[in-house]
């Protein structure tokens, strides 16, 4: 009936509203369909119904470029459209949803985006792949599953980049192939991005070391003596560039030569050069020159050879001439003869020495090694503790007197040290049954005795050393047992002055007073904000919220209080916060505590100092909420080895008693534990403050 009167009497309108209905039916049909299904509307062909599709016009057109954008993404954004899917769990492809092709429509600059960086990262992953895999490992990003889009973005806007890391990589690997060993000398490390492009961009110089080290791998191969003498006990590896860069292939080849020379002619050759003789590790130029002209010598077989040899000799002072005729390193150093044993005496000296076959440096050793047996033996035979001439032969000849003296005398030297031993591992032991013994002096056999009694004396030793440490170690508990207490005694007094439950031992503070909603007085805005925040604080599952919503507010709560504790704590402990563990009293139930306390006690702990004992207290059977109604109370387990000998510091989000508070402290202190004070959010009043406990500090 309104079809007719409108009709009639507004035909304007009525005609603007079949034109709209029919247009939307033939032209933008899907749309409406999405529309009318999203807004629940029925055409049942009524004028009032089409009334309310015309009404939607604008909102239905509004549809049809949602539903033409989302074809077109379809069309060319493909795998753009398709992440954007997955990633508002979308069911692609059959998008039909009104708010579904609403959300596509308004992220479709994301999307496009997306597929823009997806085809670049699939040309980076056919054409660029060695350049994308370290590029990945660079920023931490999952490759092969790269499929986020800030990491595709990341990739997409480092693509210059990724191309130079795959050139620097592909450089890189033909240098490793070939010039390993170069690079190892070029850089310690050959892992991350700026090291592998340092490597491709010095591939010259990466090529010089390498000419250098194979230069070496030449001479160490072909000149083994040589190289033996020029590396002087180092590695290869151990060998600097600058010294392989130096190497003279020419050098190492007259060094070989002349080695051999000197193997067989060593006395001849020092005799020739005395002290102008070039030490034999020396490559200098000078060095070379010389053992040329000594190899040209001895190669020499004409008669002149002996001329020559004269006419190169360098000794000039007697002393060098002494040490050339005993063939002597020592000689002046280690020891020096008296001026009457003369030239003569020193060639008929060096002339012994070679009849027994021992070098004079080797007698001047022995000599060395058993000076004090000597002094020994020529102060018995002749009055004088010293060292004669003759004992530098002496001692080298086995069937000698003096060796037979200096033999019995290491013997009991020997025995003497081995008691000097005992006497210094097993001191305890051995001045229980000797006293101050003078080992030098006593007896051989008193020295024999101690050695007998050794396995005594060791005993002896260890029971003294035993019964040592018990006593060490009861004073060292004592010591800390007293420690403890003072610890103990100064960690209460920081918080004498905090209230005290009526329910609980335990002295207490609360950042803020909480007035319970049944006080007879309208609360204030700040009390409200108190009650709101300890609220929101306990995350109670129970409230009429969303999960996300519970755990947000909680979040705020925990944010704002954080601070305050820190305040608290940092006020009456000082440093000594780090010498207490928090303990957040747990919920009846086991998601609660995990929501209320998780987080809140790694934070607090963080910025207090404190130990956490979150992970080392929880509900073993869950109970019935207190504030419900509920009567069964939750089992809680500890962890008593951790808990041993800790200060404890409680924490809950309201004290009204102080009965849990209690609770917790008597299951603790049974487990060893120190428990020190309390903390909570609020404390439960129903008496009006007119200032709370933190705004005091």
């Amino acid at each position: 009936m309104k079809s007719i009167f409108t009709y009639i009497f507004k035909n304007n309108y009525y005609n603007d509203v079949i034109s709209k209905y029919d247009e939307i039916r033939q032209k933008y049909l899907e749309a409406y369909k999405i529309w009318s299904k999203y807004h629940s509307v029925s055409d049942n062909g009524k004028f009032e119904t089409k009334e309310i599709i015309a009404s939607a016009y604008s909102e239905i057109k509004q549809v049809d470029s949602w539903k033409c954008t989302y074809n077109y993404l379809e069309r060319n954004k493909k795998e753009g459209l398709k992440w954007f899917s997955k990633e508002k769990s979308l069911s692609y492809p059959t998008i039909t949803q009104y708010q579904d092709l609403k959300l596509i429509f308004e992220n479709r600059k994301e999307i496009e985006n997306f597929d823009t960086y997806w085809i670049e990262y699939n040309y980076l992953e056919r054409n660029k792949k060695e350049g994308l895999k370290w590029f990945s490992k660079e920023k931490s990003l999952s490759y092969p599953t790269t499929k986020q889009y800030q990491d595709l973005k990341l990739i997409f806007e480092n693509k210059k980049e990724i191309e130079n890391l795959d050139y620097y990589w592909n450089e890189y690997n033909i240098l490793m192939q070939t010039n390993s060993e170069a690079i190892r000398r070029f850089t310690d490390t050959y892992y991350t991005y700026n090291d592998i492009k340092n490597i491709a961009l010095n591939r010259t110089k990466i090529k010089k070391i390498s000419s250098a080290i194979n230069k070496g791998h030449d001479c160490e191969s072909q000149y083994k003596e040589a190289w033996r003498v020029f590396s002087n006990g180092r590695t290869f590896e151990n060998i600097s560039y600058a010294e392989l860069s130096g190497i003279n292939k020419e050098y190492f080849a007259i060094k070989e030569e002349y080695l051999r020379h000197y193997k067989e002619h060593e006395s001849l050759i020092k005799l020739i050069y005395g002290k102008g003789l070039l030490a034999i590790n020396s490559f200098t130029e000078q060095a070379i020159e010389q053992e040329k002209e000594i190899i040209k010598v001895l190669t020499l077989k004409s008669s002149n050879s002996t001329d020559l040899l004269k006419s190169v000799i360098h000794i000039q002072n007697e002393t060098e001439l002494k040490r050339a005729i005993l063939n002597s390193e020592q000689y002046g150093n280690k020891c020096n003869f008296t001026s009457n044993f003369t030239i003569a005496d020193f060639y008929e000296y060096r002339k012994q020495f070679d009849e027994i076959g021992v070098a004079f440096d080797d007698a001047v050793s022995i000599k060395c090694q058993n000076e004090n047996a000597i002094k020994s033996y020529n102060s018995k035979k002749y009055g004088k503790a010293i060292v004669y001439i003759s004992d530098y032969y002496d001692i080298c000849i086995p069937t000698s007197d003096l060796s037979n003296y200096v033999n019995d005398y290491n013997n009991q030297q020997e025995l003497r040290n081995k008691a000097k031993s005992i006497k210094s591992n097993y001191s305890k032991g051995f001045a229980a049954l000797w006293s101050d013994f003078d080992l030098d002096v006593c007896d051989i056999s008193q020295i024999q005795e101690i050695i007998n009694n050794s396995i005594k004396i060791k005993d002896l030793d260890n029971e003294i050393i035993y019964k040592e440490k018990l006593q060490e170690e009861a004073r060292r508990k004592q010591m800390e047992e007293e420690r403890r207490k003072e610890e103990l005694v100064y960690l209460l007094s920081c918080v004498f002055t905090w209230f005290q439950p009526t329910r609980s031992s335990l002295k207490c503070f609360s950042l803020f007073y909480y007035y319970p909603t049944n006080c007879d007085w309208n609360a204030s805005e700040d009390e409200w904000e108190v009650r709101n925040l300890i609220w929101d604080f306990k995350a109670n599952p129970n409230r009429p919220q969303s999960e996300s919503e519970i755990r947000c507010r909680h979040e705020r709560a925990m944010n704002k209080v954080l601070p305050l504790f820190k305040k608290v704590m940092s006020h009456y402990f000082g440093s000594n916060t780090s010498k207490l563990t928090l303990v957040c009293i747990p919920s009846s139930k086991k998601i609660v505590t995990e929501r209320r306390y998780k987080d809140f006690s790694y934070e607090l702990c963080s910025i207090t100092g404190m130990d956490n004992g979150y992970d080392y207290i929880s509900v073993l059977h869950e109970g019935e909420a207190k504030h419900l109604g509920g009567t069964t109370q939750a089992q809680i387990s500890i962890d008593g080895s951790f808990f041993r000998d800790r200060y404890i510091v409680l924490l809950d989000d309201v004290i009204t008693s102080g009965k849990s508070m209690e609770m917790t402290k008597n299951l603790l202190e049974q487990a060893g534990a120190h428990v020190i004070a309390g903390l909570s959010i609020g404390r439960t009043k129903h008496e009006r403050e007119y200032s709370n406990p933190i705004d005091n500090l």
